[in-house]
């Protein structure tokens, strides 16, 4: 649980708990039902011990805005499952296309 960036490393020797900061998180699994929506699961990993998810706080998933900028939107409430002991996380949570860019940028997602 200590290879975290330079700027994680800083944010995470606070003394108190934090906010989740990662390096992005990596596809393990797509599925992609229609043309326009997918089902992803993403892991991360590395987690500094003091997030927040870790001591009780609910975590909530955010989508990276670089994705929303490419017509992506999260669509219901993803599912987050925390892993404390191991210093992991996984999110699975269904992509939906808002434009037709969107389309074109599900083609490009995959796993790995």
């Amino acid at each position: 649980c200590t290879d975290l960036t330079s700027d994680a490393q800083r944010y995470a020797s606070r003394p108190q708990n934090y906010d989740l900061i990662t390096d992005d998180g990596l596809v393990t699994a797509f599925e992609r039902p229609t043309h326009s929506t997918a089902t992803v699961t993403i892991a991360f990993r590395d987690i500094a011990p003091q997030f927040r998810g870790f001591h009780g706080t609910p975590a909530v998933f955010n989508l990276k805005s670089t994705l929303t900028q490419l017509g992506i939107d999260v669509s219901g409430v993803p599912h987050v499952a925390v892993e404390p002991t191991t210093c992991r996380a996984t999110v699975q949570a269904h992509l939906v296309s808002t434009a037709p860019v969107g389309v074109l940028t599900l083609d490009v997602i995959g796993e790995g």
